[in-house]
């Protein structure tokens, strides 16, 4: 797995938690 695409990835998963908890 390239880190290019690794990168984007975890960032979009720390927004998505991010947004689950504020929505909770």
């Amino acid at each position: 797995m390239p880190s290019r695409i690794y990168m984007p990835w975890t960032f979009l998963t720390l927004c998505w938690f991010l947004l689950n908890l504020m929505y909770v």
